[in-house]
């Protein structure tokens, strides 16, 4: 396993007077002693403040990967990757973990141009393209505004020569934060908890099993039906499962 911890600075959410900051100190000084129970109960209080972080996801799935429980180490692992992509240390825990998985789905390759738009769409987190479109359009405002308020000299030309280019990555990003958002919004994928999980013809205790799964497995989550979740696979497989044997990333 890679890394510990990372440095950070929580904001002051709290639950029973307790600030997530506190609570996730308290994890990695647990972690540390190897009492992984307790930094998983700590870092779970730091969740329940309603603060998330990466640093808190990962280390969060580094305490439940130490303590055997693979499903709940890999939903936090992809937490984490949800929010810091392109970081080496959770990518390379979040593969460690994946190695573990009993099912080794084929996923077929994609189309050349969707592999580049998921490429330049993962460039960046939907909080990140966020900032980026927002500080793009106060930008564009401020260059307008130097255009239209000053009449004459460098500073009115240099507005002139940067208004085009900003205006375009602003609407790029603009773009590709929607895009993203999109994604997140309708595209939910969980991940299996339990040991084996039967996957059901229909959303019916009676309903014929068609195949099954195992702790760790990464679905697509579709529409749900009372108590049980339509899911599908990368190569086709669709069915139904309990939906207490999955939980949403």
């Amino acid at each position: 396993m890679r890394r510990l911890a990372f440095i950070l600075t929580l904001a002051a959410f709290a639950v029973n007077g307790q600030p997530a900051q506190t609570y996730f100190q308290q994890g990695n000084d647990h972690f540390q002693k190897a009492a992984y129970a307790e930094a998983i109960a700590a870092y779970e209080n730091a969740l329940a403040t309603g603060y998330e972080s990466a640093e808190l996801y990962f280390n969060l799935g580094n305490a439940y990967f130490k303590s055997d429980q693979l499903g709940k180490s890999i939903v936090n692992y992809e937490r984490a990757h949800r929010l810091l992509p392109h970081d080496a240390d959770v990518t390379f825990n979040l593969e460690l973990a994946q190695l573990q998985v009993v099912d080794k789905l084929i996923i077929p390759p994609p189309f050349f141009l969707d592999k580049v738009w998921n490429g330049v769409k993962h460039v960046l987190s939907v909080n990140q393209w966020a900032l980026l479109s927002v500080a793009g359009f106060n930008l564009v405002v401020i260059l307008l505004m130097v255009r239209l308020l000053i009449s004459g000299g460098r500073l009115r030309s240099l507005a002139g020569y940067l208004f085009l280019p900003l205006l375009i990555i602003t609407l790029l990003s603009t773009l590709l934060f929607w895009a993203n958002r999109q994604e997140a919004v309708h595209l939910r994928y969980g991940i299996i908890m339990a040991q084996k999980a039967g996957v059901l013809s229909a959303p019916s205790g009676d309903g014929t099993e068609v195949f099954s799964l195992h702790e760790g497995t990464k679905v697509r989550m579709e529409e749900q039906s009372g108590g049980f979740q339509k899911i599908s696979l990368p190569d086709g497989k669709v069915g139904w499962m309990n939906v207490r044997q999955i939980e949403k990333i």
